[in-house]
């Protein structure tokens, strides 16, 4: 049997404008349901923009605003929830994932594909950092110490632990598939102000802002512009 059945009631949390939605719509047939749930509205209203104009060809779908830790749904009602990178903006996952398994009913399932930006490679591991001297180990700690924050949803996670949060809350049978993505880039001037000051997220500090937090800015400019040079 499919992973998505006829029939069934999907919950697509932290849907955006609906990718994983509205396939799974086409899968349910005219019997399913599908809820779209999202905190944020911009996605649900291009949502219900695409909803209104397929009419009567699109299989029942409906929006819900609201925080995946509370979801104003009852317990057991859904066959299978979907997300895409939705855990990863999340600071307590266990506590997302144990609302997830809340409104499931027993037997249903969860499928997650969420990118793990704490296996990415450090600058420090990119760049022989002894050419700084005595500022490379002020650099390495201020390195480490943003890697490992558990407040920082982006990195405080990786396959392993999300598995570990799926099975304290009470999911059986967990897989993990994990693929290792390589990209190599021309890191020309325009590429390094992004690196340092465009923040991988909305919302979220830079990777120049973070840094800062441990280093003071005269230092951590003499980094940045050694490391420029390492990487051009």
């Amino acid at each position: 049997a499919g992973f998505i059945r006829s029939g069934d009631c999907i919950l697509d949390v932290g849907s955006g404008t609906g990718l994983l939605a509205f396939g799974a719509a086409e899968r349910t047939g005219s019997t399913g349901l599908v809820l779209a749930c999202d905190i944020a509205t911009d996605g649900l209203r291009v949502c219900q923009q695409i909803i209104r104009e397929a009419s009567a060809s699109l299989n029942p779908i409906y929006l819900i605003q609201s925080d995946v830790y509370k979801l104003p749904l009852r317990d057991g009602g859904i066959d299978v929830v979907v997300a895409r990178s939705v855990l990863t903006h999340l600071v307590h996952k266990r506590l997302a994932v144990a609302e997830l398994f809340r409104v499931l009913r027993p037997g249903g399932r969860f499928s997650c594909y969420e990118p793990i930006t704490r296996r990415d490679l450090r600058l420090s591991e990119l760049v022989d950092l002894r050419g700084l001297g005595t500022r490379a180990e002020g650099f390495l700690a201020a390195e480490c110490t943003m890697w490992n924050d558990p407040a920082d949803a982006l990195l405080n996670f990786d396959e392993c632990t999300l598995v570990e949060d799926l099975r304290a809350v009470g999911f059986t049978q967990v897989v993990s598939e994990t693929e290792h993505l390589t990209k190599q880039r021309q890191m020309d001037d325009d590429a390094l102000d992004k690196l340092w000051h465009e923040p991988m997220v909305p919302g979220r500090w830079s990777l120049y802002q973070l840094l800062l937090q441990s280093l003071d800015q005269q230092h951590l400019d003499v980094c940045v512009s050694y490391i420029n040079e390492q990487l051009q």
